[in-house]
C-alpha cells in the first residue's frame, strides 16, 4: 500500500509503501515501460535487482522483491527494498544542515567501508550513482545507508553500456561519459558529494582548474584531509586511489597518502608489449626480443655468447668424431624441444662427462682446449640461470595474473612449442624477457593497477 512518493530519478519512481502482510514500511521502486526510449532502462533495471538479491550489508537497504505487471496498455516493473530511515544529503543540506569536519570524515568513512564491501564481490560491483541524493543519513545517529543502485555494473560489463552515459552529471567520473568504469569511479563520486557538504555547492558551480575541481579557497578544513580528497577527485583515474580499501587506509591514517602519490608511467611509445583485460585475469603479450624496436642492453651481449657458442658446437660437430656428434645432436634436442631443465641438464651432463674422458684419454685430439672450456661455462650458466639462455633470445611470452590468486602464469612460445611456468611475483620473469627499464615500470604500474 502506497504511503507516498520518494522521488523521481530518469525513467523511474520511488515510492515509500507498508507492506500489508507484515506492516513493515517498505521502499519501492517502479518502471514503466511506456515511454522508455529504449530497452537497456530494463536491463538496467533487471541488472539492479539481480544485485541486490547478492548484498549483504547493514548500510544497504535489504533486498524483499522483485516483480512486473502486465496490463493491455502497459508493463511495470518493482523492486521493492527495506526502507532507509532518514533523509539524503541533499534533503539535509537544502534544510540548512551544515556538517562538521568530523562529521564529514565520518560520512566519507562509513561510505568507504561500502564500497569497499561491494568491491570485495566476485566479481565486483561498482555503484556509478554515488551523490548526496544516494545517501541516506541521521543526524541524531549518525548512521547511513547507501541507496539506488540503478546504475550499477558488475565488472563481467567491461563496457558499461556501449555509448550510453550512466550517473549524475558534477558527480560522474570523466571515464563515466565514455561508457566505462573502474573501481576508482565511485571514489570520484564521493569526493565530489564530500565537497557538496563541506561547501554547499554541487561540484557544477565549483570553480575549475585544469579540468579539475579547485575547492580549496571555499573550505577550512585540515590540510590532510583537502589532500586527500583532492586525491578522490583527480579527473585521470590512475592519479585516484586505485580502489577504496586504498582510500580507505590513508583516511585512517594506516597508510600515507604519498604511497598513492606517484606520477603517471605511461607506456614508452616504442613499446611493442600489449596488455588486455579479462573479469578475473589481466594478460600481457611480450613480442620475442627481435622483434621489438628496444630490449635490454644485457639482451646483445647474450646474443653475441650464442652466436660464439653456436659457431663454436658447429665446428666441434664438422671436426670430432661420433661421440661428439651425438653429444651435440642431445644438446640441440634439448634446446629446440624439451623445457624439463632437469632432465635437459642430467642427459647433457653425462654427454659431457663421456665426452670429456675420451678427450682426456687421447680418443681425440683435435678440440681446441678453449672449444672445450666454452662449453663448459655453457653448461654452468644453464645451471646457474636454470634456463637455456639461447631459448631465452628467441620466446614469446603471454603472462597471464589472476586477480584473485594474485599468481602470475608465464607461457613461452617459440615455433608452435610452448610451456608454461606460474611465478607469485613480476620480478622473477620481467627481467628474463629483456624488457627496458621504462617497459618494466610500466608494466608493473600496469599490473599493480
Amino acid at each position: 500500500s502506497i504511503l507516498n512518493k520518494l522521488g523521481q530519478g530518469g525513467s523511474s519512481i520511488k515510492y515509500a509503501a507498508i507492506d500489508l502482510g507484515t506492516k513493515h514500511q517498505v521502499a519501492i521502486k517502479a518502471l514503466s515501460l511506456t515511454g522508455l526510449e529504449n530497452w537497456k532502462k530494463i536491463e538496467l533495471f533487471e541488472r539492479e535487482a539481480k544485485i541486490l538479491q547478492q548484498l549483504d550489508n547493514p548500510a544497504i537497504p535489504k533486498y524483499l522483491d522483485y516483480f512486473q505487471i502486465e496490463t493491455a496498455n502497459d508493463v511495470d516493473f518493482y523492486i521493492v527494498q527495506q526502507l532507509a530511515p532518514g533523509q539524503s544529503l541533499a534533503h539535509l543540506i537544502s534544510q540548512g544542515w551544515t556538517p562538521e569536519e568530523s562529521t564529514v570524515k565520518n560520512i566519507a568513512e562509513q561510505v568507504l567501508e561500502i564500497l569497499v564491501y561491494l568491491q570485495q564481490i566476485t566479481p565486483p560491483v561498482i555503484h556509478r550513482d554515488i551523490k548526496p541524493q544516494n545517501i541516506i543519513y541521521q543526524p541524531d545517529t549518525g548512521k547511513l545507508f547507501l541507496v539506488d543502485f540503478g546504475a550499477v555494473q558488475d565488472t563481467y560489463h567491461h563496457t558499461v553500456m556501449g555509448s550510453t552515459v550512466v550517473g549524475t552529471y558534477g558527480y560522474m567520473a570523466p571515464e563515466q561519459f565514455r561508457g566505462g568504469a573502474l573501481l576508482s569511479t565511485d571514489l570520484y563520486g564521493l569526493g565530489c558529494t564530500l565537497l557538496f557538504l563541506l561547501t554547499g555547492k554541487p561540484p557544477v558551480e565549483l570553480p575549475q582548474k585544469k579540468l579539475k575541481l579547485d575547492f580549496r579557497d571555499l573550505v577550512w578544513i585540515d590540510s590532510n584531509l583537502a589532500d586527500w580528497i583532492d586525491k578522490l577527485i583527480e579527473p585521470n583515474a590512475q592519479r585516484r586511489f586505485p580502489k577504496a580499501e586504498a582510500a580507505l587506509s590513508v583516511l585512517q591514517e594506516k597508510k600515507a597518502l604519498a604511497e598513492y602519490d606517484r606520477d603517471i608511467i605511461i607506456k614508452p611509445k616504442y613499446s611493442a608489449i600489449a596488455v588486455s583485460r579479462t573479469p578475473h585475469t589481466t594478460i600481457v603479450d611480450i613480442p620475442p626480443p627481435f622483434k621489438r624496436k628496444k630490449v635490454d642492453p644485457v639482451y646483445y651481449f647474450w646474443l653475441g655468447w650464442s652466436i660464439i657458442s653456436i659457431l663454436n658446437r658447429l665446428a666441434i660437430f664438422v671436426s670430432i668424431a661420433l661421440i661428439g656428434k651425438l653429444y651435440i645432436f642431445v644438446w640441440l634436442y634439448h634446446l629446440l624441444f624439451t623445457h624439463s631443465k632437469a632432465l635437459s641438464l642430467k642427459t647433457q651432463l653425462v654427454f659431457f662427462a663421456i665426452f670429456l674422458v675420451m678427450l682426456a684419454s687421447g680418443y681425440s685430439l683435435t678440440i681446441p682446449f678453449f672449444s672445450v672450456c666454452l662449453i663448459a661455462i655453457d653448461f654452468l650458466i644453464d645451471l646457474i640461470l636454470k634456463h637455456n639462455f639461447i631459448r631465452q633470445l628467441l620466446f614469446k611470452y603471454s603472462i597471464a595474473y589472476d586477480h584473485k590468486s594474485h599468481d602470475f602464469t608465464v607461457i613461452k612460445t617459440w615455433m608452435k612449442l610452448s610451456y608454461q611456468e606460474k611465478y607469485k611475483h613480476s620480478d622473477h620473469f620481467l627481467s628474463k624477457a629483456f624488457l627496458t627499464i621504462p617497459e618494466q615500470d610500466w608494466l608493473e604500474a600496469e599490473i599493480n593497477k
